[in-house]
């Protein structure tokens, strides 16, 4: 058992490694867009960078108080910001904590499921988001019009 928990946490590491990203490295809003973009499975170009991401999450009105800055490091106030206009709380928090890239992934992954939720009622209620909906196993429905037969 103790061999195959070091190969799975020797697999972890080895992602982070190869994706360049490393779990203790603090992360920038513009990286924690990125990350907030993909977890919605809103579909951005492949070449979108991180103000696409920013541009995009204004568009939804997922905007912390102070706006979106993406060079600047993520704190636990602008990521507790966004999770509240998901309707999720992440409290008590420390304002000027600086996030690191595992904790985003982390709090991404427990609240990936409101994101998706404010990304798709957010498209429901405003036709004018250009993007695609990424729905893997969804159903084609049947069409809501009846037809009439003379």
């Amino acid at each position: 058992m103790k061999k195959y928990l070091g190969f799975f946490i020797f697999l972890i590491f080895a992602g982070y490694l190869i994706s360049g990203t490393d779990p203790k490295e603090v992360i920038t809003q513009g990286a924690f867009a990125l990350k907030v973009v993909k977890i919605m499975k809103a579909k951005l170009p492949l070449e979108a960078t991180e103000q696409d991401a920013v541009a995009f999450l204004e568009t939804l009105g997922l905007t912390p108080s102070e706006g979106w800055n993406i060079s600047k490091k993520l704190t636990e106030k602008t990521m507790s910001e966004i999770l509240v206009i998901v309707g999720a709380n992440l409290s008590p928090i420390q304002p000027e904590v600086l996030i690191t890239n595992l904790k985003a992934d982390q709090t991404l992954q427990r609240y990936g499921n409101l994101f998706r939720k404010f990304y798709l009622s957010k498209l429901a209620a405003d036709n004018k988001t250009e993007t695609e909906i990424i729905d893997e196993g969804a159903l084609k429905g049947v069409s809501a019009s009846p037809t009439i037969e003379k």
